[in-house]
């Protein structure tokens, strides 16, 4: 009985001894990962305290902060980075997939906010707003004229879920302002930016980068083309800055079959982790092009990588950015995050593709831009043979050098081609409802030839840097675009791409190639 008494008194003990013990061995793990020499740190906000108390003159800590934390992260590789609490949400939006606004795609053209598109399923969507909509007033606020900056308009229209914005539009249509109550809400944006039949057996699907929904967007649009009969892939990777590399392991499993090695990563601190190709993919047969070029980075990389090293399609474009190193994502107490490398990545025959970076950020950085200047002004492939950084293509393209790109592309600049659509689009917005996708629109649609008058007239009236002479002579082209930026209206961006890729040499160059198979 004596010893049936001491039970509690003994339970306790042990509990108190494991409760000590939990918070010593916590204790310890923080010291393991905390500063090296205690003193560094302290000497910094030693020195710190002393400039914001006793210096001559009234001096900016923070950005003393900011300016130490920069040279920290410049004694590391070009892709450690610091980010500021204020920017890592828009940062972190961009790869999850979505974000709370209104729902649409905007530009500032003659200093007016014009819709681009709603977004599908938004609420602006919801409440009838369309292309080619002016935004003249935001609460109340006139926004029109005023040298209104992008980052003004994300700041205006963005906001939490539930909260509200009144914004007044002018239409084509309507000769007063029409006011929309707009409820902001999440708001889903697609990294698949195309996927269409090219014709009756090749499919064509452009990535802009990976995020945490792209897998299963590419699954999606896979499935809905192999409905169509696609028995040839296209897979655009150009201007891809990379993303998630769970996304792209992924999307690589959709292509390789056989438990085949996609890529494997390993680093100082972190032993070798092998990803393989592991379940039955929608597209392990038939043949394949993936399109890249010098913007095409890390985790589109690793996709074109393993591509390329299984022989299992063939890489078209220029040779590939060169980013082969894997960031970890560290929050910090005041919300800000450090994304620190911790390990690089090797594609399956051991290639790491990272492009040198031991001579300093400023180096490397100013590196790319005199290859972007070799490739658009010497119209080079961005690459001899002895490099060994990046994925080199097995077919190589040179820039593009037809006369006409570099016109639309002043058009674009302007926004007068999207202007003369937008405003074409809304005083015809009931005509296109007949159309079930750009490729029908394409074959049933003829522009008359008022139309593409009424486009050079406006064109002059615009004070255009391109001749009226030239868009004459280059009319298929030109009203190859303007089709691309109606189509945009009706089917999002999946038609402006089926347009302006017809107009591209290199996406010909790769349907070219899979029709010559």
């Amino acid at each position: 009985m004596k010893r049936n008494a001491l039970y509690p008194f003994m339970f306790s003990l042990v509990l108190v001894i494991g409760i000590m013990l939990g918070f010593l061995i916590r204790g310890r793990s923080h010291q393991q990962i905390s500063f090296v020499n205690r003193s560094a740190p302290d000497k910094v906000d030693e020195i710190l305290n002393y400039i914001r108390y006793r210096y001559v003159d009234t001096v900016d800590i923070d950005k003393i902060y900011q300016d130490a934390i920069d040279e920290i992260f410049n004694d590391l590789d070009p892709h450690s980075a610091y980010i500021p609490a204020d920017i890592l949400r828009n940062v972190n939006e961009s790869l999850r997939g979505d974000f709370e606004g209104i729902g649409i795609e905007f530009n500032v053209l003659d200093d007016t906010i014009i819709v681009v598109s709603t977004l599908k399923g938004g609420p602006s969507e919801a409440l009838g707003i369309l292309s080619g909509d002016k935004i003249i007033t935001i609460n109340d606020s006139l926004v029109a004229g005023i040298q209104i900056s992008n980052a003004d308009v994300v700041r205006l229209l963005k906001g939490p879920k539930g909260s509200s914005v009144n914004v007044g539009i002018k239409r084509f249509t309507s000769d007063t302002l029409i006011h929309y109550n707009i409820t902001r809400d999440r708001v889903e944006v697609s990294s698949i930016l195309a996927h269409y039949m090219v014709d009756s057996t090749i499919g064509y699907i452009r990535i802009s980068q990976f995020g945490a929904n792209t897998a299963r967007e590419f699954h999606n649009a896979l499935n809905e083309l192999d409905t169509l009969g696609m028995q040839q892939l296209i897979i655009d990777l150009r201007d891809n800055g990379g993303g998630y590399l769970d996304a792209a392991t992924d999307i690589a499993d959709e292509l390789l079959d056989d438990d085949k090695l996609i890529v494997y990563t390993e680093g100082r601190s972190y032993p070798r982790k092998n990803f393989y190709a592991s379940r039955k993919g929608l597209f392990e047969k038939g043949d394949l092009v993936l399109l890249v070029n010098e913007g095409t980075a890390s985790a589109s990389e690793i996709l074109s990588g393993a591509v390329q090293d299984w022989g299992r399609g063939t890489i078209i474009g220029r040779r590939t950015y060169g980013k082969g190193l894997v960031q970890d994502q560290i929050m910090l107490e005041d919300s800000s995050a450090m994304r620190l490398t911790i390990a690089r990545y090797y594609t399956p025959n051991g290639k790491c593709i990272q492009r040198p970076y031991n001579k300093g950020v400023d180096a490397y950085n100013r590196d790319y831009m005199e290859r972007l200047i070799d490739i658009y002004q010497t119209h080079d492939t961005a690459g001899s043979d002895t490099i060994s950084w990046g994925i080199e293509p097995d077919i190589k393209l040179r820039a593009d050098t037809l006369e006409v790109l570099g016109m639309i592309r002043q058009l674009n600049n302007r926004g007068i081609i999207q202007q003369y659509a937008y405003r074409f689009y809304g005083m015809h917005t009931d005509a296109y409802g007949r159309y079930k996708d750009p490729g029908d629109f394409d074959w049933r649609y003829q522009m008359k030839d008022q139309v593409y008058q009424g486009f050079v007239s406006f064109n002059t009236y615009t004070h255009s840097p391109v001749k009226q002479a030239n868009l004459w002579k280059y009319q298929k082209e030109f009203r190859l675009a303007l089709k691309g930026f109606i189509a945009r209206q009706i089917f999002y961006t999946n038609g402006y791409y089926y347009f302006f890729n017809q107009l591209d040499p290199e996406y010909n160059a790769a349907v070219n190639y899979l029709k010559s198979k």
